[in-house]
């Protein structure tokens, strides 16, 4: 998993503030190498790193490169602390499968296409509101799925508190989840 973004803001995930398992840097990715470089997930690790300061529960945004050959993975989940409000990023069957709730009901959406080939691939998810649009890209082909979901609740906005984390490539083996 490299080149990754939270809200247009690059998220280092060399700069993690807590792992579990194998999870060590690697130098292959899609691009030319920079600063944020490529973390490698083994399926027992993870990456924990802390909300964007600026953070505007209206609007997400969420970009990554990532490579793989496993057909279940989570990608990316973050929670409030009492579990209203969540979003997680995951392959279920090699395709992707993207969920979140507002704090009144949960949208859901899993992509047609199979995403675990070993090939390169990017992922931006933007949300506004309950809207959600969700493009995987091939990044040796550029052949594009375009997926997208809306929550069915009243409220409209992704409450994540200051202290409150995202995951990267797994989660710890004692957290809640939704």
């Amino acid at each position: 998993m490299g080149e990754t973004y939270l809200d247009s803001k690059p998220i280092g995930l060399w700069n993690f503030r807590d792992i579990e398992g194998e999870c060590k840097g690697c130098v292959v990715s899609p691009q030319v190498a920079d600063s944020e470089g490529t973390v490698q997930f083994d399926g027992d690790g993870y990456a924990m790193v802390s909300r964007p300061v600026r953070w505007n529960p209206n609007i997400s945004m969420v970009m990554f490169n990532f490579k793989t050959f496993s057909s279940t993975a989570l990608l990316m989940y973050l929670a409030t602390q009492d579990l209203k409000d969540f979003m997680s990023i995951e392959l279920s069957d090699g395709r992707i499968k993207v969920s979140y709730d507002l704090g009144s009901g949960t949208a859901s959406v899993i992509g047609n296409q199979n995403h675990n080939d070993g090939k390169w691939k990017s992922f931006t998810l933007s949300r506004i509101l309950k809207q959600a649009n969700i493009s995987i890209v091939d990044i040796d082909s550029n052949q594009e799925e375009i997926v997208s979901t809306t929550s069915t609740g009243k409220h409209f906005g992704l409450n994540l508190k200051a202290n409150e984390p995202i995951y990267f490539g797994g989660l710890p083996t004692l957290r809640n989840l939704r």
